[in-house]
């Protein structure tokens, strides 16, 4: 499967691997907030995140339960947050930033590109617009599988097998 504009796949997709990963999810009402960092990644060239910022190439932060599809943050290109430009331009890559969150609880995504080991995607969210993953006392069904995709079909994923939180309050693993 591909990705669709502003979606993500229903299945996990072949991506770049990261050498060092992590992920925070706190579910407290009124105080939710994500963190994703995919860190030390496979080799990316910035042609390889598309265009962001004056194209049509939209994001999604999808979540996967196994080869389930449970979680979707979308993330879409251009736009305007707060009277200027959502993404810019950068040399090694692109920056998100909208201090109002996005409809899906985007504030932050960076990009950036690098060799082997250099390249990097992070993206961070805040607020009840959050679609929050199915936290439960029973804690989420692992593996869990984040992937940054793109809708030129590139993606940066990330496996936990294992949590160092997974309860009804909160998730965190790292890689």
């Amino acid at each position: 499967p591909t990705p669709t504009p502003g979606a993500c796949a229903i299945a996990p997709l072949s991506c770049r691997a990261a050498e060092k990963s992590s992920i925070s999810i706190k579910g407290a009402s009124g105080r939710e907030s994500l963190t994703w960092k995919w860190l030390k990644g496979a080799q990316t060239e910035v042609a390889d995140f598309g265009d962001p910022a004056f194209g049509a190439t939209d994001y999604a932060l999808c979540f996967y339960s196994g080869l389930d599809l449970i979680a979707a943050m979308r993330v879409p290109a251009q736009g305007d947050c707060g009277g200027r430009p959502c993404w810019s331009a950068k040399s090694t890559g692109y920056k998100y930033l909208d201090a109002a969150s996005n409809p899906d609880g985007v504030r932050q995504v960076r990009l950036k590109a690098g060799a082997e080991g250099k390249a990097k995607a992070i993206v961070k969210g805040r607020g009840s617009a959050i679609p929050l993953l199915p936290l439960s006392p029973a804690g989420l069904a692992l593996p869990l599988t984040a992937q940054l995709q793109n809708s030129d079909g590139t993606c940066w994923s990330a496996t936990y097998a294992t949590a160092r939180a997974n309860d009804a309050e909160q998730f965190k693993a790292s890689q």
